[in-house]
């Protein structure tokens, strides 16, 4: 009796098994599939983009050519789009070593693995701690994994946007230093760009890179359109004002060796202040990073130690509103760091 017992629960089990293994299977594949349509579709959508923007472009080269006036182009490309294209620029003012294209791809991927990941996640969840009507529901949590997968999508964004916060607080911190390097090499006889390839050698070496831009982009560009790309790209209220003066310099040949000079001491006034703004802008970087990564650890540790939170978090309609809430906080929060770091001072 008890060896047949046995033989049945050792069959059930094997069942059990089959039936689970061959269900994860079909929605593997079938993740795999839904995410390779959606690739391929946007790669499709993306070249006949192209393909129409290149054909717009060639009509309207003919038509300057033969004298006519240019039809005006109704083709939308998203490289032209100022979002990608200022994500690009702090790609390369963040020296990371990827390329834009890459790290796009990187996003899609991560969004629709994630997508898939949760979703299979919560199936699991679903198969060993549902009971009763909760195992045959609809639980219905797809927005739950859209929303996640969009937060999870993002993490090269925000990777991008924290190292280049990271680099203007340096670069924010050697100001003064740059100020007093460019009071020491200054003369008011010399043009522009020899004030700024002279004092190229000696300054410090967190703002030696985008300095040494600067001299490159005074050989090929107007000086004033030199100057401010310096100060956007900088980022901060004394690279503006330090722009103003060598503008008012190139153009009225001015010494404003003592206009310097009161600018340093101004930063050394605000210096103290903006200390304790980076240290905050650190601290809440951090602290929501380690929220967002806890968040997911709390639900799924509640769910695995008490099986009956599933049904809280996922078939109450409340515990569901909650989590999609949550994230949305979350995602809010990590955008809400990006902008804090541009504050000016």
């Amino acid at each position: 009796m008890v060896q047949r017992q046995q033989i049945l629960l050792s069959l059930e089990c094997g069942n059990l098994i089959n039936i689970l293994g061959n269900t994860v299977l079909s929605g593997i594949i079938k993740g795999i599939f839904h995410s390779l349509w959606i690739v391929g579709s946007a790669m499709l959508i993306l070249q006949i983009n192209q393909m129409i923007g290149n054909r717009f472009k060639g009509k309207n080269r003919w038509r300057t050519f033969e004298g006519k006036s240019p039809r005006i182009s109704t083709s939308f490309s998203l490289k032209e789009s100022p979002i990608l294209k200022k994500f690009v620029k702090e790609i390369d003012f963040a020296e990371i070593k990827f390329q834009p294209g890459f790290i796009f791809a990187l996003m899609v991927i991560m969004t629709i693995s994630a997508f898939w990941g949760i979703e299979g996640a919560i199936y699991l969840l679903k198969v060993k701690f549902a009971t009763g009507s909760d195992r045959l529901s609809d639980s219905g949590v797809w927005i739950i994994s859209l929303c996640t997968s969009i937060l999870f999508g993002s993490i090269p964004y925000f990777y991008v946007h924290f190292k280049v916060q990271r680099k203007r607080h340096r670069i924010s911190v050697r100001m003064i230093a740059l100020v007093q390097n460019l009071i020491g090499n200054y003369n008011h006889r010399l043009t522009m760009l020899e004030v700024i390839r002279q004092s190229e050698e000696t300054m410090p070496e967190d703002v030696r890179g985008e300095w040494s831009r600067l001299s490159l982009s005074l050989s090929i560009k107007k000086i004033d359109e030199a100057l401010y790309e310096f100060a956007d790209r900088i980022g901060n209220k004394w690279a503006e004002d330090l722009a103003d003066m060598l503008l008012i310099a190139s153009e009225h040949g001015s010494d404003i060796t003592d206009s310097l000079k009161r600018l340093v001491q101004r930063m050394q006034t605000e210096k103290t202040n903006e200390d304790s703004r980076l240290a905050m802008i650190t601290v809440f970087r951090i602290g929501t990073t380690i929220l967002v990564i806890s968040n997911f650890i709390v639900i799924f540790v509640n769910i695995w130690l008490d099986g009956a939170n599933y049904h809280a978090y996922f078939i109450d309609p409340t515990g569901k509103l909650l989590i999609v809430l949550s994230i949305i906080v979350m995602f809010v929060s990590m955008i809400l760091v990006i902008r804090s770091g541009k504050k000016q001072f």
